[in-house]
């Protein structure tokens, strides 16, 4: 085989098509299989032509090309997208280098990489838009689910898989109860489009004075609601924060309604955690101290808090109270020490 036939043969091989140009970047001899690259012929001869005009992607290169001469680096013009017969999609990458006195002009099918690299972008592509979405939808489900689960509950289970599975640990809290006194009666007279707007400005209210002293919401009940301090994150003073709300909620006052709430507040041990199974969790505290804060929220007048002699103890000397008569609560089996908690 001679010299040339193996020049052609490895160009074939691959995937080469060539042309020699002269100093004034004309076409002298080329490939047969050039044509096909070609941006668009003048004639079917392309002999004589100019490299810019066949290959636009050299326009502007001119000085880039006539200087190679001088030592500088080859041109590289990487995948270009082409169609060639049949309208199918091609690539081809573009060298120039110095050959003797004339320049070499290599054009390689790379249809294979180029279809790769189209194929990796648009995967690519279509993993960032999947994330995104995906990103969108857990922002929407993380604000859905704050609205009927407290935000404070959320972030712990989302820190601890394990918070979101049934079960709970014992802890020391303070609960607050807190009741809307003559509901019933007053919401007899009303549209339900008006007792709901009324319900819905004292839960927005209860919320916003929850938050301020480190509550936690946990669930509202018809008319009433339940707070809890030191669950599910840690509060050191949650006796005395829990008394400062419930002073706060006995003073709200539902507008014209002049609805008010009866409030009972207790501290002492439960168990805090998960009541259900997996496929239907809710977040809340069992045992007596809850019980007893829901028995005093029950016997408190409008405005008045009541308080358990458990968080008394706890708050001794720090905010004023009234020693009331033992009760007798439902579930217990000795009366019980009250206090209300004075303005």
């Amino acid at each position: 085989m001679t010299a040339d036939a193996f020049t052609q043969f490895l160009l074939h091989a691959t995937g080469t098509d060539y042309a020699l140009c002269n100093r004034q970047l004309r076409i002298e001899t080329h490939s047969p299989g050039l044509k096909r690259w070609v941006w668009s012929s003048i004639s079917d001869r392309l002999e004589g032509q100019a490299l810019p005009d066949l290959f636009p992607e050299f326009i502007g290169l001119d000085d880039a090309l006539r200087n190679l001469h001088a030592g500088q680096e080859p041109v590289r013009i990487e995948r270009i997208f082409r169609q060639v017969a049949e309208q199918q999609a091609a690539y081809l990458t573009l060298e120039v280098y110095v050959y003797q006195d004339k320049l070499l002009l290599l054009a390689r099918d790379v249809t294979a990489e180029g279809n790769l690299e189209q194929r990796i972008t648009q995967t690519r592509n279509e993993l960032h838009l999947l994330s995104e979405q995906l990103q969108q939808s857990s922002a929407r489900l993380d604000t859905i689910v704050r609205r009927f689960v407290p935000s404070a509950i959320v972030d712990e289970m989302l820190r601890d898989e394990r918070k979101a599975l049934p079960g709970g640990e014992r802890r020391e809290i303070s609960v607050v109860f807190a009741d809307v006194r003559n509901f019933t009666h007053w919401a007899e007279a009303r549209s339900p489009e008006t007792v709901l707007r009324t319900l819905n400005y004292l839960w927005a209210t209860v919320i916003s004075v929850a938050a301020e002293y480190g509550g936690t919401v946990n669930q509202f009940m018809g008319d009433g609601a339940m707070l809890m301090f030191n669950a599910p994150e840690p509060q050191p003073d949650h006796a005395f924060q829990a008394l400062q709300c419930a002073r706060e909620l006995a003073r709200i006052n539902a507008g014209e309604s002049g609805l008010r709430f009866g409030v009972g507040v207790n501290s002492g041990p439960v168990v805090v955690g998960n009541l259900g199974n997996r496929e239907r969790l809710s977040y809340t505290a069992i045992g007596t101290t809850t019980n007893v804060a829901y028995r005093l929220q029950s016997i408190a007048r409008p405005g008045q808090i009541i308080l358990g002699e458990a968080i008394h103890q706890r708050v001794a000397g720090r905010v004023p109270c009234h020693p009331l008569e033992a009760v007798q609560l439902k579930g217990l089996s000795a009366p019980l020490q009250i206090f209300e908690l004075l303005p």
